[in-house]
């Protein structure tokens, strides 16, 4: 099957992880395993974000036809990631074996007439010639093997751009070697845009009885037209016809079998081309019944790219469940819940509740509906998710809490496992037990959850974020005791920032970069005089804001969430921000939500403490140096959209500052 793509067909489909695949990225050690499962039927928790065949999937699954073992290991195959493939180096280092000749490196892509440029030689085309060179190695002499090396060379210069064509060999030269060369000129004509003469050369090749590439032949003379007319737009419509009258005698001709599964592929392309709705709905009708056997990742990208699949929803169920769930939230909800009410089908249920607001209209009569769902079903597990989220958001918080329970106790994929613990936030009836829900599985380790760090953030005091911390694992009780730390200082609170320190100096890896020079500059600041102290402390977070975060990023309070880094170290009022989760079971332990009594931007908080500090001790020979890194970091923030407009006064006075009392410092003289 290389062969047909040595002359440059698409890619194989690919579906990266991330939020496009059936995990989180680094939700699971085991990716592969995670996705063989999930072919296999262990869909998990269905989002809506997914990519079309990871939908596919779940439709099948949920329609109760699921996948053959064949389209499970299409489905694995097509998900790995692209471009990943060392073909082109193979080449490179596999023809050294066999010419002295220093090569120039292909290129792989070439401009069109229009100045645009196309995928001309894909990694199969090198993978071939590897194979090639392998095979023939066994078979030509040295001096043929050398020739067929120079002349693929020259095929491959075509890749990028001008026209190289191998000359003929002598009379005298083997049977396989003038094949080959046949071949390789054929190659070489289509690869330099001479498409026309590629045609030609390979329906000679097609006549050779004892030609090697005679089954390949009759494909590539057709790939030859589609790629002109591809190209071509003055006369698209009868090559495309050409092509499919050519591809259809192909496939009835069981001596060209070796080309058969690529020409169905090539022959979907010109199908789409020729009338692209007809043939969406063709290729929608084979994913329906299961009739797409190794094609299933083929047929799910070619139904994605039509950008018309709306006028196909009234012709195909799997079109409109896909319109459907990916569509807008409250229009998408109308119609999965009419078609569950229609059809009682379980595809149609999962839609609805994936879609559905505690709000919705006709949402409670999804909940029963849900509970019906059995365990063994491919449905059960999302089925189960959305009706704990919604029990929980209407109100029925102990029904929701039982559920969530009885879930976790079972098996499940690792991201469903995550959404199931986020879940638990609102639901949580101690201290002990929101901190079990507070943090996810990504890979072997623990972090926090994104809903995890705005509760921190909004609703919890130093004394509980220091509480948080002290039964954390060492990195999450770093991360929130850095967040204490930072907190600390810029509310003016002496006591809460030793104990914060503290709890960093505990829980800070000796791996670290610079450990000891940290351990150090924290004993400077537990030794330094309390009218010192917060000042040693802003100096400490500056200049260590790998730690502590980066002051431009993470310790400012930008309108974006990303602008935070760790949320922790974000205001605690920010509405822009991830929506505060914490149940009623635990508002009066955390007693009313804390006000901003410092300035929200806690860069601007450090800026302050840096003034009063230059205030009391402005001979202190640490002053520059904090005025210095204040100034940057600020500049940072203001790079990164995240400033304020008192962090640029502050900047400003702090310039004006380093550089009129402190102009002959070094510090003074790096800040420009």
């Amino acid at each position: 099957a290389l062969l047909c793509v040595t002359i440059g067909l698409p890619p194989r489909p690919s579906a990266a992880c991330g939020w496009g695949g059936p995990y989180f990225s680094r939700a699971s050690d085991d990716q592969e395993k995670t996705l063989a499962e999930f072919a296999a039927g262990e869909l998990g928790l269905i989002s809506p974000r997914w990519t079309p065949l990871y939908l596919m999937v779940s439709y099948r699954w949920l329609t109760n036809k699921g996948l053959s073992a064949i389209e499970q290991a299409d489905v694995v195959a097509a998900s790995k990631e692209v471009n990943t493939s060392p073909a082109l180096e193979s080449w490179l280092q596999e023809r050294q074996n066999y010419s002295m000749q220093v090569a120039a490196r292909p290129q792989t892509h070439r401009a069109s007439k229009h100045h645009s440029f196309y995928f001309n030689c894909p990694d199969a085309a090198f993978a071939t010639a590897v194979a090639t060179a392998q095979a023939r190695a066994k078979v030509l002499s040295r001096s043929e093997l050398a020739e067929w090396t120079r002349a693929q060379d020259l095929v491959f210069q075509n890749c990028g751009g001008g026209m190289w064509i191998p000359p003929s060999l002598p009379k005298d030269a083997s049977e396989l070697a003038q094949y080959d060369r046949q071949y390789q000129v054929a190659a070489a004509h289509f690869y330099a845009g001479n498409f026309a003469s590629a045609q030609v050369h390979f329906e000679k090749i097609a006549s050779e009885q004892d030609s090697p590439w005679k089954q390949w032949a009759p494909y590539l003379a057709v790939r030859a037209i589609v790629r002109k007319a591809s190209l071509d737009s003055s006369l698209p419509l009868p090559l495309y016809r050409e092509a499919e009258l050519r591809l259809d005698g192909i496939l009835k001709d069981a001596s060209l079998l070796a080309s058969h599964e690529a020409s169905v592929d090539l022959r979907a392309l010109v199908r789409y081309r020729i009338d692209p709705l007809a043939q969406v709905l063709r290729l929608a009708e084979q994913m329906e019944n299961n009739k797409t056997g190794t094609r299933f990742a083929q047929v799910a990208q070619d139904i994605s790219r039509s950008g018309d699949r709306e006028a196909l929803r009234a012709q195909s169920d799997l079109i409109d469940w896909l319109q459907t769930i990916k569509g807008p939230e409250e229009s998408g909800f109308l119609r999965a819940q009419l078609r569950f009410e229609q059809t009682k089908a379980e595809h149609w249920l999962i839609a609805a509740l994936t879609l559905a607001k505690p709000t919705s209209p006709g949402v409670a009569r999804l909940l029963p509906a849900a509970r019906k769902v059995g365990s063994e079903s491919s449905a059960f597990l999302s089925a189960r998710f959305h009706l704990v989220r919604l029990l929980a958001a209407r109100g029925r918080g102990v029904a929701a809490r039982t559920l969530l329970d009885q879930s976790l106790a079972l098996a499940m994929p690792p991201a469903t496992e995550n959404a199931f613990f986020a879940l638990g936030l609102p639901l949580a009836k101690s201290l002990n037990d929101w901190r079990r829900f507070a943090t996810r599985r990504q890979n072997s380790t623990q972090v926090l959850f994104e809903d995890a760090r705005a509760a921190i953030r909004q609703r919890f005091s130093l004394a509980m974020m220091l509480s948080l911390a002290g039964d954390m694992p060492s990195p999450l009780a770093l991360e929130i005791a850095a967040a204490a730390f930072v907190r600390s200082l810029g509310d003016g609170k002496i006591r809460r920032a030793m104990q914060s320190i503290e709890l960093v100096r505990t829980h800070l890896p000796p791996s670290v970069h610079s450990y000891a020079q940290i351990i150090a500059e924290i004993q400077g600041f537990r030794d330094a005089k309390p009218r010192d102290k917060l000042g040693v402390g802003t100096l400490l977070v500056l200049r260590n804001d790998f730690l502590f975060g980066e002051p431009s990023i993470r310790l400012t309070m930008g309108a974006d969430q990303h602008n935070c880094g760790s949320e922790l170290f974000c205001d605690v009022d920010d509405p822009t921000m991830t929506p505060v989760i914490v149940g009623p079971e635990l508002l009066p332990l955390l007693g009313k939500a804390k006000t901003a009594s410092v300035p929200r931007n806690r860069l601007d908080a450090l800026g302050l403490q840096a003034h009063r500090w230059a205030r009391s001790s402005p001979s202190d020979p640490r002053i520059p140096e904090l005025l210095h890194r204040f100034v940057r970091a600020s500049r940072r923030a203001s790079i990164h959209y995240s400033a304020t407009k008192s962090t640029g006064q502050l900047s400003k006075k702090s310039f004006e500052l380093l550089h009129s009392k402190y102009k002959e410092t070094t510090w003074a003289k790096q800040t420009k």
